[in-house]
């Protein structure tokens, strides 16, 4: 399901700066904020077969971590585990699974950054 269903995703919008709490915080975004970009793919020949590892690093922005009034980082970053841990994205590709999430930081106003790392294999 979307997350616009939610509630939690007004928008989708490119986005090419600095990811960082302070600098989220001097941007026009609206909060709370999702950012997506592939970290890296790995490719390994095996005789005939190319195969592929990716690491996709999902970003999540909010007012807060934990908030009342708004979507937190953290109930925005359920949201999106739910939405991708174990999904295929192609054929061809294993599922999808989370390695990690951590607090990437917060700023001196209360501004979240959470950092997701996902993976998956693809031939």
């Amino acid at each position: 399901r979307p997350l616009k269903e939610d509630g939690l995703v007004r928008e989708i919008l490119p986005y090419s700066g600095e990811l960082t709490p302070e600098r989220l915080e001097e941007t026009a975004l609206r909060f709370p904020a999702i950012f997506v970009y592939v970290a890296g793919m790995q490719n390994e020949v095996r005789n005939l077969v190319d195969r592929r590892e990716w690491e996709i690093v999902v970003f999540v922005g909010a007012l807060s971590l934990r908030g009342k009034n708004a979507a937190a980082a953290y109930e925005v970053i359920e949201a999106v585990r739910e939405r991708l841990h174990r999904q295929v994205l192609f054929e061809g590709a294993s599922p999808l699974f989370v390695i990690s999430e951590q607090v990437f930081g917060v700023s001196s106003q209360g501004t979240a950054l959470i950092r997701a790392v996902y993976r998956f294999k693809s031939c």
